[in-house]
């Protein structure tokens, strides 16, 4: 419920408006045939998503990555070495194919438009279904500078994304 001043508060849903557990959908059926973009799957937390969520469900239609290119390394090559952890060897030996569902998409949350081309942005506008960031910085020597644009800002603009 949205409150005068504009901020958010949560009612816990009574008993009468709860909803039946025979119309609920489970995850697997959820994500079938729908398209996810994700960023942060170079970090700890983005492969952990990444890997359950293409276990999981394996009848998600596509996984779209947003990567920043680093020390001169493509983004393809760096979703190909997220993909060389061990977490992948089980995901890897049920579904041998599971990488020609991800894609690597060229961008950085720090950048307006999160780095990328109105070209691409229109044509992932028009395909996925859900989002998920987990892209952060935990490092503690980082810039505070970078450290809150990457974890506030980078909100702020994958939102803006979103609403597109």
């Amino acid at each position: 419920m949205l409150t005068p001043d504009k901020s958010y508060e949560y009612q816990m849903p009574t008993p009468q408006q709860s909803i039946p557990s025979s119309s609920l959908t489970s995850v697997p059926e959820y994500y079938a045939d729908k398209n996810v973009f994700i960023t942060g799957v170079t970090g700890f937390l983005g492969k952990a998503t990444i890997e359950k969520l293409l276990r999981s469900c394996p009848k998600v239609k596509g996984v779209y990555c947003l990567i920043r290119p680093k020390k001169g390394q493509p983004v393809e090559e760096r979703l190909k070495d997220v993909f060389k952890a061990q977490l992948f060897e089980k995901l890897r030996s049920e579904q041998p194919d599971f990488e020609t569902k991800v894609h690597a998409i060229q961008g950085d949350v720090l950048e307006d438009g999160l780095g990328m081309s109105e070209e691409v942005k229109k044509s992932l506008v028009k395909i996925i279904h859900i989002i998920i960031h987990s892209a952060a910085t935990i490092q503690i020597d980082d810039h505070i500078r970078m450290s809150a644009e990457m974890n506030s800002l980078g909100v702020s603009r994958m939102i803006h994304f979103a609403k597109a």
